[in-house]
């Protein structure tokens, strides 16, 4: 797109703070999803589309747990998108 720009990662302490409007977290803060289901950070930062200010936040958070070494529970991704062509 023309003259489109990203928007600027927040600081950490913005990206904590930043209220989930959706989902079954909403009402909390980022930083309370990071404390109790990590994992949910991770699949705002690679799943959201719809606003790129959340997901950047998203992604400021996440790259602190990866620094902090928090270890999340991986999802499996679907069957089509592993190339598994194998019958059920």
């Amino acid at each position: 797109m023309r003259g489109f720009r990203p928007p600027v990662p927040p600081a950490l302490a913005d990206a904590l703070a930043v209220e989930l409007q959706f989902g079954k977290f909403h009402g909390h803060t980022l930083g309370q999803v990071a404390a109790f289901e990590p994992s949910y950070i991770d699949w705002i930062a690679g799943m959201i589309a719809r606003d790129p200010e959340l997901v950047a936040a998203a992604r400021v958070v996440r790259a602190d747990l990866d620094r902090r070494g928090v270890v999340r529970r991986r999802h499996a991704r679907p069957v089509e998108q592993r190339g598994d062509t194998r019958s059920a």
